[in-house]
This record gives C-alpha cells, sequence and structure tokens, in this order.
C-alpha cells in the first residue's frame, strides 16, 4: 500500500477549516498616460527630441452647440519611432494602459527571434498650451534625459549557460521635470547561439503575463512563464519591479536558476515570500503526487486564513506564487549534482515523504471587510509561516542511509470586530479582540542499514491557542482562552517493507 504525502496531510489537521478562495479582479494600471495614433507620425522638431502633436476628434455634445476645444498630446521620442518596439509603444491608449509594460516587454523579448542588436527608446508627454501651440524643445529634450531615471522601474536579467547576459530595463511614470513617460533599454553583454537566442525571446510570453499580473489591480502573481526555461541553455533569471509611486505594488523580485527559485512582493495587501530549493531531487515524488500534495498545502492555506479572517486579495497572491514555484521542477539531468542519488530511494520511500522540493514560505499584512458601499465591521492583521525542511544522513541503504522530513506551520493574527454589525472604531474601547497563536509539525522519518528497514514513523505535534477579550471603554470585561495541544505518533514500517 503506498500514501502519497502522509507528513503533509497530518500538518493539515490543525487547520480543518472550510477554505475560502480568493479570486482575482482585473483592472487597469496606474502608470503614466501615454496617448499616440501612429508610430509613423512626423517630427516637427528633429533634434535633440522628436515631437508629435496629435489632436483628439470633437464630438458636439447636442446640435448646434460649439464644439469643447480639448487640448492635444504633445509627445516627445528620443529617436523617431519606426522599429517593432517603438511601434508597441505608438499604440498604447490611457484607457487600456493595463497593458502597456506587458506588450513592451513581449516586443522586446520577441527581437531576439531577429536581431540581436542593443536597443534604446524614450517617450514623454504633456499637453500643449493651447491647441497647435509652440512646442518647447528644450523641456522635451529635457523630460526625456529625466525619464530615463525616474523610479518606477522594470528589470529582466537573464543569463545565459555560456556565459552571457541580456537586461532589459523599463522605466515609467512621473518623476523630477518629467510627467508621463516611458522609457526602455536592452543590452547584451555578447553575441547570442541559435539556441540562446530562441531561448530568451521563449520567455517573451513568461514576460508579458508577469508585466500583465503586476500591472492588475491589486496585484496578480504570474511567474509561471519564467520558470520552466532550459538550464542547460539559460543558467538563470530575474525579474525587478520598483513602483514607490504606486498605491498597490512597490517592490518585486524574482530569481530561478537550476538550483533554486524566490519570489518575494511587497503591496497594498501584505507581503509575500516563497523560496524553493531545488538540490535534492531524489526527494521528488511523481507528478501525481506533486500535484495531491501541493493541493494539500494550499488547502492548508485556506484554512489558516479563514482562522485568522485574513483577506481574501493577500491570500491569493501567496497560493499563486506557491503554486508556481513549484511548478515545472527541471527534468534529470539539468539540476545540480545531488548529495544523494535518485536510486537511494525507492517510490515507497518517496511516497511517505510529500514529494515536493524543500521550501520557505510566508505572508503577512492587514485586512478589514471595508468597502465603498459597506463599513468596517472587522479589521485585524495576520503573519502566517510555512515551511519543509529534509534531511538526509548517508547514501545507500546498505551504508546507513537515513532521512527525516520536517513539514512546519506558525500562524500569528489577530482581529477586531465590533459588535450589532455597527461600524468598528477601536477609538472608543467598544469592541471583541480575538488573538491566534498556531503552531504545528509533521516529521516523517526513516532509516535503513545493511539494506533493511530500521525504523520509520510520522511524529504530529500541534499547539493553537486562541484567546478571546470583550472590551467596554477600553476595560476587558470577559475574557476566555482556548488551547489546544496534541502530540501523536505513527508508526509506518508496514509502508516501507516489500510485501510478501
Amino acid at each position: 500500500m503506498a500514501v502519497s504525502g502522509i507528513g503533509a496531510a497530518s500538518a493539515l489537521g490543525a487547520y480543518a477549516i472550510a477554505p475560502t478562495i480568493a479570486t482575482k479582479s482585473p483592472s487597469t494600471l496606474d502608470l503614466a498616460s501615454i496617448a499616440l495614433a501612429s508610430a509613423a507620425a512626423e517630427s516637427s522638431t528633429p533634434v535633440p527630441a522628436m515631437t508629435v502633436t496629435i489632436g483628439y476628434p470633437v464630438t458636439p455634445a447636442v446640435t448646434y452647440a460649439k464644439p469643447v476645444p480639448v487640448d492635444p498630446i504633445t509627445l516627445a521620442w528620443a529617436t523617431p519611432p519606426t522599429d517593432n518596439i517603438s511601434k508597441v509603444m505608438a499604440q498604447l491608449k490611457s484607457t487600456d494602459s493595463s497593458y502597456l509594460l506587458s506588450g513592451l516587454g513581449a516586443a522586446a523579448l520577441n527581437q531576439f527571434a531577429t536581431t540581436q542588436g542593443d536597443f534604446q527608446q524614450s517617450v514623454v508627454a504633456s499637453p500643449n498650451v493651447a491647441p497647435n501651440g509652440p512646442i518647447d524643445a528644450t523641456a522635451n529634450a529635457a523630460a526625456l534625459t529625466d525619464a530615463q531615471y525616474v523610479q518606477n522601474n522594470v528589470g529582466l536579467t537573464i543569463h545565459t549557460a555560456s556565459g552571457k547576459e541580456v537586461d532589459i530595463s523599463i522605466t515609467f511614470g512621473g518623476g523630477s521635470n518629467v510627467g508621463d513617460s516611458l522609457s526602455i533599454n536592452v543590452h547584451t553583454s555578447g553575441k547570442l547561439s541559435a539556441a540562446e537566442q530562441a531561448a530568451v525571446a521563449k520567455l517573451s510570453k513568461g514576460f508579458a503575463s508577469a508585466l500583465q499580473g503586476i500591472t492588475s489591480v491589486p496585484p496578480q502573481v504570474d511567474v509561471s512563464g519564467l520558470v520552466g526555461f532550459d538550464p542547460t541553455v539559460l543558467s538563470s533569471v530575474d525579474l525587478k519591479v520598483r513602483d514607490p509611486q504606486s498605491t498597490n505594488l512597490k517592490t518585486l523580485d524574482f530569481h530561478a536558476d537550476a538550483g533554486s527559485r524566490s519570489f518575494a512582493m511587497q503591496g497594498v495587501a501584505g507581503n509575500v515570500s516563497v523560496s524553493v530549493d531545488l538540490s535534492k531531487p531524489a526527494l521528488w515524488g511523481s507528478k501525481a503526487q506533486q500535484q495531491t500534495a501541493l493541493l494539500g498545502y494550499l488547502n492548508q492555506f485556506d484554512a489558516a486564513n479563514a482562522r485568522a479572517h485574513g483577506g481574501a486579495t493577500l491570500l491569493g497572491q501567496f497560493k499563486d506564487a506557491f503554486s508556481e514555484l513549484n511548478s515545472s521542477y527541471p527534468v534529470t539531468g539539468q539540476q545540480p549534482a545531488q548529495a544523494l542519488a535518485a536510486s537511494a530511494l525507492n517510490t515507497k520511500d518517496v511516497s511517505v515523504l510529500s514529494g515536493l522540493a524543500d521550501f520557505q514560505a510566508s505572508m503577512s499584512g492587514t485586512s478589514d471587510n471595508g468597502s465603498a458601499v459597506q463599513p468596517t465591521t472587522e479589521a485585524g492583521k495576520i503573519d502566517y509561516q510555512v515551511s519543509q525542511h529534509t534531511e538526509i544522513s548517508g547514501a545507500a541503504k546498505s551504508t546507513g542511509l537515513s532521512v527525516a522530513q520536517t513539514q512546519a506551520a506558525t500562524l500569528v493574527a489577530s482581529f477586531e470586530q465590533s459588535r450589532a454589525g455597527a461600524m468598528l472604531d477601536t477609538t472608543n474601547g467598544n469592541y471583541d479582540l480575538y488573538r491566534i497563536n498556531d503552531s504545528t509539525s509533521a516529521t516523517t522519518s526513516f532509516s535503513y542499514a545493511d539494506s533493511k528497514l530500521q525504523s520509520a514513523s510520522i511524529v504530529n505535534l500541534v499547539n493553537q491557542s486562541e484567546v478571546f477579550e470583550k472590551l467596554v471603554n477600553h476595560k476587558v470585561v470577559e475574557q476566555t482562552s482556548t488551547p489546544h495541544n496534541t502530540l501523536t505518533m505513527r508508526d509506518i514500517s508496514a509502508l516501507l517493507r516489500p510485501t510478501v
């Protein structure tokens, strides 16, 4: 009898609560609004900057009404917008700016399918004082220079296995002497081989999806298209976002190579962090086992968030990051040298483990249930951390081998609730307070000597605490504490011994 992911399943018992499913809601990007009608617009000031004035069509509000004048937009280009990347920039409109970065990122990588040349382009936009009014070429030139140093930045860095580097930097938004702007800089450190060129271009869809997620409100996590590259051709991929002017996403850092993956994001909903260790592939289970373990963890995250009364947005971002970093593990022969040969463990040995790579993950933030049409009646904060760590001693069952995999989780949370559906106001000192402090762990271990099973067990430890306080005029008039502590051990030797 093979049991898949026993340790993971045991660790879920402490959070057997109906899951809360987070939903994703696409929206628009709070970036610079850059409007163009055609990439072939002619330059009115060839140097030092190229400027294009575009007028919007005017429709009378009523019959015989005098048209209301609308100031056109003056766009200044660093170079004439005749290339493919500039054409993408030229098609952008403020009404669909959620696709601004995604379209541009894909275009930048797609150029590697045909050319490897470095590329640089900038565009700034500002309304004229009057329709067809004079254009200040000096101001435009200064704005184009400053646009390259705007604080809002997206950077993609790709290293090839042969040591070359591809860098894409995109800056956007406003800053000193800059209104709305968009700049891109593409640089390669050397000529790419045909395989490298194809591998870089293949990331374009993943880069586009990642940036489209970043531009959503609230931000969504989508780095799945940046983890499945061939590490024999590309050695690493890094994505960095810095958007201090945004009210949704502040920072994002993603890294992937053959031996590890990491993701960290700071946003309005809170912080998310996930890191995955790919250095022990001998412990990975089958695809089916990995999917079962992944679903178990996602259910655990739902239950922990429900117990803490956490927000759906942060939970959704956390689950997406965890799922995507634990997908598309490198195939055999594409990961670093192993400390333990895959042949040292059989399918029964691996079946009692989770089947996933070791990891550390966390989410923390604040939440409230208020909205534009509903007053806040509950608000709180959550700090949830979960991990898996596997210790291996020995290299073969004949000479002595032991494996111990520990899955652990901690939840520290608190939330305040108003009474009778009234708006929550903690300053008046009349509300209910809940504090939660939980820790759980499940350790699956087994050992062999002289090619014989010596022991195999699972130890589960659960420590939970919930404290309730009723406050009246800032004084605690009622308090209850609900602890729950259990320790269980199960012998699983029968699952590992050969069947007769």
